[in-house]
Order: structure tokens, then C-alpha cells, then sequence
């Protein structure tokens, strides 16, 4: 009975959780703005211990002004799972970001620092970046499922995603996140932050 199975289904909050063909992009609300949740990494360096993410919005290739340090987390081994080869991390961390006028040059600049062997004493290494453009063209977040593979630096946040893609990969490494607006977040705070479930995320579109 389709009722009794809806029912059944209500008592598992990962059944309401929207599948990713689902967050796609979708009117935005400017005061609400939109939340970034920042699942895991994947294809990490066996070198690196800790690892920590420093995020910032550009707007035309320039920095917006400030950069959010993540907690640092710890590398793990890889998943049995299929996905990059090498360690893990789960970031597990959610980024409010209220008030945003919407535009397809507002660019979300993540750089990846690591810290090596005995050096946890010292600061962390900056070893590699990624960029995420958040609007498309009709001013729409591009809600959904992300993974980023992880640029080797210079940082260059005025790169284009075709400059990007033309830049090497550090090793295998990428960062797996969510876009949503604003009113999804209290239902993606629900999802389960898994490392083995990469296939879950897509490359940006083009």
C-alpha cells in the first residue's frame, strides 16, 4: 500500500534526504543565501598526518575579503570503496554563507594545507587548491553534490574551470562537498558523511 510505505519510510531521515539529480539548481534567495558543506577529502598523501581547508568567496578573480580556516582533521586510511587512491578525511564542517547578491562570477577558493610526519608543531604546508563557481548564468545556485580535484599551486582564483582542468592534479586528490540554498540545509544536515560513497558526487558541469 503506497501509503503504508511512505509511512515506513518517514521513520528514516536518510529516505527524505533529497537524491543529488535533485539538488540541482533552483531559485535562490539572497538574504537566506546558501550553505557549503564540507563532506570529505579523498586521494590524500600517505606523508600527510592532519590536514586543514581554508576557504574564501572570490568575485571576478578577486579575494572578497577574509579566508575561514576549517578544524583540522585527521587522515585516515583510503575506504574500501571505489574512488581516488589514497587516505581520507572527514571534514564534516557546514558553512553558512547569508547574504549573497547572486552572480556567476562569485567563485568559492579552497586551499588545502597539510602537515607532514613529526612536523605537527609546525604550521601546516599549503599543498593544493580548487575553486567552485556557486551561480550559474540565471542566477541559480548550483546546488548539488561536488568533488573538486585538488590543483597543484600557485593559487589562481581568477582561473577559468577550463584554466583549471589544465592544471595538474595533486596526485589523486579531491574535495567532496554540497552546495544547497539556504532552506535545504536543515534537511542536508541529516545526510551521512561517508567516504566510501564518492560515486554520490559529480565533476562541475563545463
Amino acid at each position: 500500500v503506497p501509503g503504508t510505505m511512505t509511512k515506513n519510510l518517514g521513520l528514516d531521515p536518510y529516505f527524505l534526504l533529497p537524491a543529488s539529480d535533485v539538488l540541482g539548481p533552483a531559485p535562490y534567495d539572497p538574504g537566506a543565501g546558501l550553505v557549503i558543506f564540507y563532506d570529505f577529502l579523498r586521494g590524500l598523501e600517505a606523508s600527510w598526518i592532519w590536514v586543514q581547508l581554508m576557504t574564501g568567496l572570490t568575485r571576478d578573480g578577486q579575494d572578497t575579503g577574509g579566508a575561514t580556516a576549517l578544524p583540522p582533521a585527521l587522515c585516515l586510511p583510503p575506504p574500501p570503496a571505489p574512488g581516488p587512491m589514497g587516505n581520507c578525511a572527514i571534514l564534516a564542517s557546514r558553512q553558512p554563507v547569508p547574504r549573497l547578491p547572486p552572480s556567476a562570477s562569485v567563485s568559492l577558493v579552497c586551499e588545502l594545507q597539510a602537515w607532514q610526519g613529526l612536523a605537527w608543531t609546525r604550521e601546516p604546508q599549503p599543498k593544493a587548491w580548487a575553486s567552485l563557481v556557486l551561480f550559474d548564468q540565471k542566477q541559480r545556485v548550483l546546488s548539488g553534490r561536488w568533488r573538486l580535484p585538488l590543483r597543484a599551486l600557485p593559487l589562481d582564483p581568477s582561473f577559468s574551470l577550463g584554466q583549471l582542468n589544465g592544471i595538474p592534479q595533486v596526485g589523486q586528490a579531491e574535495l567532496f562537498l554540497r552546495l544547497v540554498n539556504a532552506r535545504d540545509a536543515s534537511v542536508q544536515t541529516l545526510a551521512e558523511i561517508n567516504p566510501a560513497s564518492a560515486q554520490e558526487y559529480q565533476y562541475p558541469p563545463p
